[in-house]
């Protein structure tokens, strides 16, 4: 069975699941699908390990700077072009389109997770090349303590959330 096939085949336990974690993590979502998930710093190695335990693939991140007082005073905050409110801690996210790129895993990496062999290991490979570039990015002089990764989860597309909230 080919990954998109596996996710859709199990589609409300494999959501239920995500969101499970999203929520314990401290995730905050941007829109009502699973791209965007803005993640905590102190976060990502836990979140990731955990999507990677339940079978869900990270395709992308993206780069939020934390705007609150404080990250105001000492990284001069906002960095980017505006976003949510954060739901667990003070501030918002700004979106930081143009500093830093997206990451992306390639369509050739993804297309392998088709083959059904080895699956978990493909899955695991592929979200720590994700948690590698995350924590080389964080290590870059550029960087600074105020970015938030945002994990793009590699599901079917027309997956919207169960707990959404405009």
């Amino acid at each position: 069975m080919k990954y998109l096939e596996y996710l859709e085949a199990y589609r409300e336990i494999k959501q239920k699941e995500i969101e499970e974690v999203m929520k314990y993590y401290k995730t905050e979502p941007v829109g009502s699908g699973y791209i965007d998930i803005i993640t905590p710093f102190a976060h990502i190695e836990k979140f990731i390990e955990e999507l990677t335990n339940i079978k869900v693939v990270v395709e992308c991140v993206t780069w939020w700077c934390h705007s609150s007082e404080k990250n105001t005073e000492q990284y001069g905050c906002p960095h980017g072009m505006g976003g949510p409110v954060s739901s667990y801690f003070d501030g918002w996210f700004s979106e930081m389109g143009f500093e830093f790129e997206t990451f992306e895993i390639p369509t050739d990496d993804l297309e392998q997770l088709n083959d059904d062999s080895q699956l978990q290991t493909k899955i695991g490979l592929i979200n720590d090349t994700i948690l590698s570039y995350i924590n080389d990015l964080s290590k870059a002089r550029e960087y600074s303590k105020c970015m938030t990764p945002a994990l793009w989860l590699h599901v079917p597309e027309e997956w919207k959330r169960i707990r959404y909230m405009k």
